[in-house]
């Protein structure tokens, strides 16, 4: 059996998706479909509150960095 720390886990109907650092499931030899990075923001806000996206994308792009968002459906 897998001794894993994932940083997360979504069950869902289609089965179960572990949120774990790329090297642990190298290491432990789990295949994975894709590569993401994190990125936390410490930011006090209301939730009502509006430009924080915009915000954060136009730091994103000084650095050349994407912003990719997707509304659900």
């Amino acid at each position: 059996m897998y001794e894993l720390n994932p940083i997360g886990i979504f069950h869902e109907k289609e089965g179960v998706t572990f949120i774990l650092e790329q090297q642990d499931a190298v290491n432990k030899k789990i295949h994975y479909q894709s590569v993401y990075r994190l990125i936390t923001l410490n930011v006090h806000s209301s939730l009502d509150a509006v430009g924080l996206t915009a915000a954060f994308s136009a730091k994103l792009a000084e650095k050349n960095i994407c912003l990719l968002y997707t509304s659900p459906s």
